[in-house]
């Protein structure tokens, strides 16, 4: 068994950045992205084994299909190719018979053909299962080592017990993200997820408002974009790029800020009118709802319109990040531009820190954060949490993570977490995230952006008219 928490993570930390040919243990690595919740660090807490043995052993497999399948679909991919004519049907099948069986493609409704999953991702699925299960099974057989095990069958089921009161407290995203893989998965909070979205878009205009009115403010913001701009990080000679102090630089710098400052006004509030609609097209159709039906066709129109606008807003910090973090001061030293390099970025720099030096764990996971292909293994969710969790426990790294840098982390999480809650609106998630999206209203949504950009791309300083 791993021991270590996401122990995924770290098997990545192993691996060195500059093509190092030695990869770990296929098999322990398999472990890792496929049951990365069956460690030691999390098993041995309090109260997890006990919500783990409850939750799998009160509830049928298929309430925990989903979930499961996001676990698995952030593993290696399997080998087994697709079956063009069938699909494995594993939602609402309540019966080993029927549970994991190959259907045709064009069989039944249309909703239970789109909560079908592809065979290679369903045995994936199976996988996860098998291997919970099993494990599970051998844990009440330690357990009850004194019972006679051949009349379990005769004892009499037991009410479910009550919930559990944890020591400590659980609202913290670290601490969420470790009970989740444990407990019977969560559902849907429209609600919650109002307030934290409604909060971002307050704070967005109070920020544009300060901007406007209070040169103070401004200046301060101002000086902090310019500390996180890539031309900021040293080259071989330990210099900064030529143009650092030039005009052109604050133009630069006074685009890029106040472009983000309109443009995530904009993008925050389009988010909370979504997120209203979405609640209001909900509420007036909920008592109609059932979960072998389809979702009214208006009301999924508008969660699916959200789940894409989440999408489409989580680009901009990811962006940020890409070019703000390694150019930050606490972790610059760690890089190295080239000369001639009139675009750096986190692709083009070098890295010169040390796997031992303080700042390796964490230029790994942003890192891991950033990459398109690494995101795609792991997981933007994941990965966020991880992140959370090494802040939480390593003040050292904490430390290295510069107040711009957080605030740009601090909307991919709340980004990624309004992609999970939605993810939790199963089945009908499912079933809206397969089919073909078209935005009738994007074209409008981002020519409100581009309005914003081309005001922005104006010489801000020698205009001296920032209002």
């Amino acid at each position: 068994m791993a021991a270590t928490h996401r122990p995924e993570f770290a098997t990545l930390r192993k691996i060195s950045m500059n093509n190092n040919k030695r990869r770990p243990n296929q098999a322990r690595e398999k472990e890792a992205y496929l049951w990365p919740f069956i460690n030691q660090e999390d098993l041995v807490q309090a109260h997890n084994l006990l919500v783990f043995l409850n939750s799998r052993g009160r509830h049928l497999p298929d309430k925990f299909a989903f979930g499961d399948q996001h676990q698995a679909s952030i593993g290696k991919p399997c080998d087994t190719r697709e079956v063009d004519k069938y699909k494995m049907s594993l939602h609402g099948q309540r019966s080993p018979k029927t549970y994991g069986s190959l259907v045709l493609r064009d069989t039944g409704d249309k909703v239970q053909q789109q909560l079908r999953l592809e065979p290679a991702a369903g045995l994936q699925v199976l996988e996860v299962q098998e291997r919970i299960l099993d494990f599970l099974v051998k844990c009440c057989r330690l357990i009850l080592h004194d019972m006679d095990l051949t009349q379990l069958n005769l004892v009499e089921t037991k009410p479910a017990p009550p919930q559990i009161k944890p020591t400590l407290p659980v609202h913290t995203i670290t601490a969420m993200a470790e009970l989740a893989p444990y407990r019977l998965p969560q559902k849907l909070d429209l609600k919650r997820l109002k307030v934290l979205i409604s909060a971002r878009r307050e704070e967005a205009e109070e920020h544009a408002w300060a901007l406007r009115e209070d040169p103070g403010y401004f200046a301060q913001t101002m000086r902090e974009w310019s500390e996180h701009s890539p031309f900021m990080v040293p080259d071989k000679f330990k210099k900064v790029h030529i143009m650092v102090g030039e005009p052109a630089f604050w133009d630069k710098v006074a685009t890029s800020m106040i472009f983000h400052a309109y443009s995530s006004l904009i993008y925050f509030a389009t988010v909370e009118d979504a997120v209203n609609m979405a609640q209001r097209n909900l509420d007036n159709c909920r008592h109609k709802i059932e979960l072998s039906s389809s979702l009214p066709p208006e009301v999924e129109k508008w969660f699916q319109r959200l789940d894409c606008l989440v999408q489409v807003v989580a680009e901009e910090p990811l962006r940020d990040l890409t070019l703000g973090f390694p150019a930050s001061p606490p972790m610059r030293y760690g890089y190295e531009r080239s000369g001639s390099d009139s675009n750096p970025t986190f692709d083009t720099l070098k890295i010169k820190m040390g796997r031992l030096s303080a700042g390796w764990r964490v230029q790994v996971l942003f890192r891991t954060l950033l990459s398109p292909e690494q995101q795609k293994k792991h997981g933007l969710n994941n990965t966020v949490e991880e992140i959370q969790r090494m802040l939480d426990e390593h003040s050292k790294d904490s430390d290295l993570i510069s107040s711009w840098v957080a605030s740009r982390f601090s909307d991919l999480a709340l980004l990624s977490e309004a992609r999970r809650q939605l993810g939790l609106f199963q089945p009908w998630c499912t079933a809206w995230r397969t089919k073909s999206f078209i935005e009738e209203d994007t074209p409008y949504f981002f020519s409100m952006v581009e309005c914003v950009h081309e005001f922005t791309s104006c010489a801000v300083l020698d205009a001296a008219d920032p209002a």
